[in-house]
């Protein structure tokens, strides 16, 4: 009886210590919010949509619980500002979505609810200010995860090129939300302005360049081959505010001066291929 009650006494302990690693290798959010650890971890209370009606289960409230929940839904506010997407705006929100569902064990279920949280937060009236003081309380600790997403919400933003007034007001009300250090915040922003003011004056980019970029012949820059190449080279340069990937790396020159040459060659291609097939 005793050796029986000391092995059971080991297995907890075995177990309680387990948990403690993957806690302390999971520190803040991932664990608590429906990430990967074990089954049993108790949700943290979820940011509230005052304009959703009706119940939801527990997984979806999981996800919108977690901080991945609350980027995509900042990411909403940000997309909805001046009113118009383009494509590749559109594409870096797919690609984010791809990215932040992955933190959870069910990748596919979580992709759905986030696609959801991203269109409800689309068309809610409600402003920034809950959800940018959640993921301040979510972030506790990880100043850089802030930086991050305000880069990230610039690049959004100035995914067509420019930034609107509304655009501008978000990013300013997110970042105080977030208690980002003023110097930093401005030398974040001054970077995108300066970059996309010195655009302007940029010669344009010729074809032979663009289909270069895009490791294209002649013949292949059309039609489905064109657009999947597109997919291909903005997933592979879009910025990684999740893993930190970049960290090291002066973020313009890293990601966002990158899509913006891939976005200037995709509008050459497609623009010349249509021509073609006029």
């Amino acid at each position: 009886m005793e050796n029986f009650l000391l092995i059971a006494v080991m297995v907890i302990l075995f177990f309680v210590y387990k948990s403690f690693r993957e806690y302390f290798a999971n520190p803040q959010s991932r664990g608590s919010l429906g990430g990967r650890m074990g089954e049993g971890s108790e949700s943290l209370e979820p940011y509230e949509d005052p304009y959703r009606n009706g119940s939801v289960d527990d997984e979806y409230r999981k996800v919108e619980a977690s901080e991945f929940g609350v980027i995509a839904a900042l990411m909403a506010k940000m997309a909805s500002a001046d009113g118009k997407v383009c494509e590749l705006e559109e594409q870096l929100v797919k690609n984010m979505l791809d990215d932040l569902s992955k933190e959870f064990r069910d990748t596919a279920r979580a992709k759905e609810i986030l696609s959801e949280l991203f269109e409800r937060e689309e068309q809610s009236p409600e402003g920034v200010e809950l959800l940018a003081l959640e993921f301040t309380r979510l972030t506790k600790g990880e100043y850089k995860k802030r930086l991050k997403l305000v880069e990230f919400l610039l690049t959004l933003a100035y995914a067509d090129g420019t930034l609107s007034e509304g655009e501008r007001e978000i990013i300013i009300d997110i970042a105080a939300y977030l208690e980002l250090d003023n110097e930093d915040f401005n030398r974040i922003y001054d970077e995108f302005e300066l970059y996309f003011a010195s655009r302007i004056t940029k010669e344009k980019m010729d074809r032979e360049e663009a289909l270069k970029l895009f490791g294209l012949s002649e013949e292949e820059a059309k039609g489905e081959t064109l657009k999947r190449r597109y997919r291909e080279l903005v997933k592979e340069h879009h910025p990684d505010i999740i893993q930190g990937k970049g960290m090291d790396k002066n973020f313009i020159e890293a990601a966002t001066k990158k899509l913006q040459e891939i976005n200037e060659a995709y509008e050459i291609l497609r623009e010349h291929s249509s021509k073609v097939e006029a």
